[in-house]
């Protein structure tokens, strides 16, 4: 007897604090057909990701303190076979923080037909800003781990290892890509031209959007409606984080008001090449 075949996904890859929520708000709230937002806990239903512990568990047979990097990369394929059966035969979205890179001729991710990216990218500086204040630590510090390459994280032990990166071998794995059809945003764009963006992004996966559902979803996914919920209910995403929010801000162009010349300047020269492929040094709202 035949295995069943594999049922695709929608990849959402982001490295960390680039906006990937945003992303996947926008679009689950698009599909879900309610008059109403969904509620925080309905949106990480609609959502799949890499640290559903118990198939880790099942595969490895260790714990997340006992799990090396290697265990789970050596795992990964095993763990997203799972992940794909599954998954909902609804809205599959898939996030991912991985870049796309091979170990020991292994790569990160295997996929199969059907398989669709939406990869966004933001400005490296407003990038470090989040990053230091979602992980606690200080801005050069964050600006240190974006320009490392092969960047791991371990900061939250419950979640295993979670290697990101620096920015740039983060993107430019993305970017690269060919398996499956991509689509690139920078996270600019899908702030401050959210619905002509969002309606590119329906066009991607098949559909064709819908004005008003357009408009409902982006009053849906408003930040100050984000941050009001995880203020009422909290956010898995952001629990052992202290007071620090989730939804902190999410405001374009802020590395101009806070970082040091010198401090966004050696973000600008781990890779100048890509800052002016995507305009980042000019456009001052990017």
């Amino acid at each position: 007897m035949n295995a069943p075949r594999p049922q695709a996904v929608i990849w959402l890859a982001s490295y960390p604090r680039s906006g990937n929520t945003f992303l996947r708000t926008l679009i689950a709230n698009y599909f879900s057909g309610l008059e109403r937002p969904l509620s925080l806990e309905e949106l990480m239903l609609s959502t799949w990701g890499e640290h559903v512990e118990d198939i880790w568990q099942g595969i490895t047979g260790k714990n997340p303190v006992q799990r090396s990097h290697t265990d789970e990369f050596y795992a990964r394929p095993a763990y997203f076979a799972q992940l794909r059966a599954r998954i909902p035969n609804q809205l599959r979205l898939v996030k991912t923080h991985t870049p796309y890179v091979n170990m020991d001729g292994k790569p990160a991710f295997s996929f199969v037909p059907g398989d669709r990216l939406i990869h966004v990218i933001r400005h490296p500086c407003d990038v470090a800003i989040s990053f230091a204040h979602y992980f606690g630590i200080g801005l050069d510090e964050a600006i240190r781990r974006l320009t490392t390459r092969d960047t791991c994280h371990t900061d939250h032990p419950q979640m295993g290892h979670e290697l990101i990166g620096s920015w740039s071998q983060h993107a430019r794995s993305w970017i690269g890509m060919r398996e499956i059809p991509g689509f690139g945003i920078r996270y600019v764009d899908l702030a401050t031209r959210t619905a002509p963006v969002l309606a590119d992004i329906v066009r991607f996966l098949g559909h064709q959007p819908v004005p008003a559902r357009i408009d409902a979803a982006i009053g849906f996914s408003r930040f100050e409606r984000l941050r009001a919920q995880e203020d009422a209910a909290g956010f898995i995403e952001n629990a052992g984080r202290g007071n620090q929010s989730f939804f902190r801000e999410g405001r374009p162009g802020q590395w101009q008001e806070v970082l040091s010349p010198a401090q966004s300047q050696r973000l600008f020269d781990a890779d100048p090449e890509l800052i002016d492929r995507f305009a980042f040094a000019t456009d001052l709202a990017a």
